[in-house]
């Protein structure tokens, strides 16, 4: 009897040093581990998960953190904070959406992969849309270039008007009144591979575009 007791203690004591420096999370009765190296890149893409580890760190002893949230879903969300990538291999479109709002709810929507598929001019598909209706989580419009944090817009002196309105959805009167004038978009919270995009003209002829270079950075040149 004391031999299986010592033997139960040493179980526990093993399972204690394996758990030193590991982040336990109870999500809807499912255990999930992270490791050390694993939880310094969470903490630099997710809030949430910066705060979790903190209270974590504040009581040791508490046991794995209760999530009431889907299981199944946070396996992928799991899965993208060990390897950076998304796995939504299998996924209805359906499944796709409920991962997406998953991925907002732990802070990580920023890195969620989505595919804005153009169907016509001025459709409610492409990126200005997306953002102007906080990432399709509003039913109505609003110019997301009022919102600093998502969108900076600026425009060179040879400017007429505000570069903000590029990213509307009415017809305005600013041009670029001299060669070198440029309007400058910077994405502050997402990144984009276009394939597509659309310029409107108002109803002058002539204010209209001559020739244009669209031009874009990762930020790194």
């Amino acid at each position: 009897m004391k031999s299986k007791w010592i033997a139960v203690l040493e179980q526990v004591e093993k399972r204690t040093r394996v758990s030193e420096g590991t982040l336990q999370v109870n999500v809807g009765g499912q255990l999930f581990f992270f490791s050390e190296r694993t939880t310094s890149n969470v903490k630099a893409k997710s809030v949430w998960f910066d705060k979790l580890m903190e209270s974590c760190a504040r009581d040791p002893h508490s046991g794995p953190y209760f999530v009431d949230r889907d299981p199944t879903l946070f396996a992928r969300i799991a899965y993208f904070l060990h390897s950076s990538e998304w796995n939504l291999s299998g996924l209805t479109s359906m499944e796709e959406e409920f991962l997406q709002k998953e991925a907002y709810y732990f802070g990580l929507d920023k890195f969620f992969p989505v595919d804005l598929v153009y169907r016509s001019d001025f459709d409610e598909n492409g990126l200005t849309y997306w953002l102007g209706t906080n990432k399709g989580r509003q039913s109505t419009f609003s110019n997301p270039c009022g919102n600093e944090q998502l969108i900076k817009a600026t425009e060179s002196e040879a400017t007429l008007g505000n570069a903000r309105v590029a990213f509307g959805r009415e017809k305005t009167s600013n041009y670029i009144g001299s060669p070198g004038g440029w309007f400058q978009i910077e994405l502050r919270t997402v990144s984009i591979i276009p394939d597509y995009y659309t310029l409107r003209n108002n109803s002058s002829a002539s204010f209209a575009p001559r020739n244009w270079v669209l031009k874009g950075s990762d930020g790194s040149r």
